[in-house]
């Protein structure tokens, strides 16, 4: 799912690790060039203040990369309604953990923060005649960047804040139902004739230090398969092969295990007493949580449990208000589809029936949020 339209630009957010943001910016609506110095901060007033989306990318937070974009076509679909769309890079699972993830989400809201003067932004928007509204931000996440997503949706120290939230087929939103604690069958989610297998990169990239950390790992074929150019896909089918997503996630050997012996309703209090730190790294709903949330998701995921975008939304439904209104739920499980809302038992890469109608209506309320 890696977008076929080239970003305006790509920038720098996180100077001292290198990380990197993809900008795509609607049409110009003036001739001109970036400028420099203080001349650009000094215009802000009057320039077009446009609303943006920051996407997080899917890879079941292993592998991909920030042009690994879902749907592929969300760039010419946001910025010809006048939205920018920003898709940023996060330090993926192994050897980074929960704890470098979210530093990342909330280092890149900082760098839009109309504190920080991200001069470099700031001077590639003016020279086409724009200026970044920062209180009209959509997060969204699509599979593993979810996490990153509700990150920033949940944690009120991301600033600025985003007013929509939408989890596309999302991971993260429950890691303590068994499908993240036990054993599964992977042959099931991952068929091997549509994936490229290799256990053994597996094992030899959990020996990376932490230092060797990773940003990017793209999706490729191999012999017509699925795969990642450096093989950091096949850490995903292990930990759900051997239930062990959380003890990576959380650095913590052994967790999954210990959770999975007790009954569902007893495991979050087990996580807090076993490390008082465990449950924030959960991302437990909180007041924070944006008043517009929208939920896509495949009915016959098998990649990402449905169950977890149903426990997203009853989870809201019992949150409660936002700021005395009533919080907006959308909806969409979409029938017939698989994981990215893949055509199950069809053509490798063929989307489901309802794919266009599904991404129609996901457009609409991005739009509808951010007008």
């Amino acid at each position: 799912m890696e977008t076929s339209v080239k970003p305006t630009s790509t920038l720098v957010f996180d100077k001292d690790l290198d990380l990197k943001v993809d900008v795509y910016l609607p049409p110009s609506i003036v001739d001109g060039q970036p400028e420099s110095g203080e001349e650009v901060l000094k215009r802000q007033d009057e320039l077009k203040k446009l609303p943006a989306v920051v996407y997080f990318h899917h890879g079941g937070m292993v592998s991909g990369d920030r042009a690994g974009i879902f749907p592929p076509d969300l760039p010419e679909r946001l910025t010809s309604k006048g939205i920018i769309l920003f898709s940023p890079d996060y330090r993926l699972l192994h050897p980074s953990n929960a704890s470098d993830l979210l530093t990342d989400v909330h280092n890149f809201f900082s760098y839009l923060s109309p504190y920080s003067k991200p001069k470099a932004l700031i001077s590639l928007l003016s020279a086409s005649g724009f200026a970044l509204d920062p209180s009209r931000l959509v997060v969204l996440g699509a599979s593993g960047g979810n996490y990153a997503a509700r990150g920033a949706a949940v944690m009120p120290t991301v600033s600025p804040r985003p007013i929509g939230w939408v989890s596309a087929f999302g991971q993260g939103n429950d890691w303590l139902i068994d499908e993240w604690l036990k054993p599964k069958d992977i042959q099931t989610a991952f068929p091997p004739s549509h994936f490229a297998y290799d256990d053994a990169k597996a094992e030899e990239l959990l020996k990376l230090d932490e230092k060797d950390f990773s940003v990017a790992d793209k999706f490729t074929l191999i012999d017509g398969k699925f795969a990642t150019e450096k093989g950091r896909s096949n850490l995903q089918r292990i930990w759900q092969r051997d239930g062990v997503y959380l003890d990576h996630l959380l650095r913590a050997p052994g967790l999954s295990e210990s959770l999975a012996s007790i009954p569902y309703p007893s495991r979050l209090s087990r996580l807090g007493f076993l490390d008082a730190r465990y449950p924030h790294l959960l991302l437990p709903l909180s007041p924070s949580v944006p008043a517009n949330v929208y939920i896509l998701h495949g009915a016959d995921d098998k990649i990402i449990s449905v169950q977890e975008s149903k426990s997203l939304e009853k989870a809201l439904g019992q949150l409660g208000e936002f700021k005395g209104k009533k919080r907006e739920v959308a909806v969409d499980y979409v029938e017939g589809a698989g994981h990215g809302l893949s055509a199950e038992g069809k053509k490798l890469g063929e989307y489901a029936e309802g794919y266009d109608a599904a991404m129609d209506k996901l457009t609409e309320w991005i739009v509808k949020v951010l007008a």
